[in-house]
């Protein structure tokens, strides 16, 4: 089942690697990936990857969720990544994420 697990994540990753038509796909599930495993951070950090409409969005649950992971689970890289990937994305630094991000670690 892990194997599966791993496969499955992987797929998904590979199928918003690049593609914003997918990652606004799969950000409509988002919910379904915010537990606190690793392969499930990858896919999240996958969907929001470069895709600067998406980190424009209302995301604070989604920032509180893994500054929550984090605080609970220890500062696994994966976690650290989401946090860079939605404050940057297309070569802009997005204001309305960094501000969430500094909100929840005060």
């Amino acid at each position: 089942m892990n194997e599966l697990m791993r496969l499955a994540h992987e797929f998904l990753q590979n199928f918003c690697l690049g593609n914003q038509q997918n990652q606004v796909l799969l950000h409509k599930h988002l919910d379904l990936f915010l537990n606190p495993g690793i392969r499930e951070a990858q896919t999240v950090c996958t969907i929001f990857q470069d895709n600067s409409t998406l980190c424009n969005e209302e995301n604070e649950k989604v920032i509180q969720h893994f500054v929550h992971c984090i605080e609970t689970h220890g500062r696994h890289v994966q976690y650290l990544k989401f946090l860079q990937t939605i404050v940057k994305a297309e070569n802009q630094f997005i204001r309305k994420s960094q501000d969430l991000v500094m909100q929840e670690v005060e």
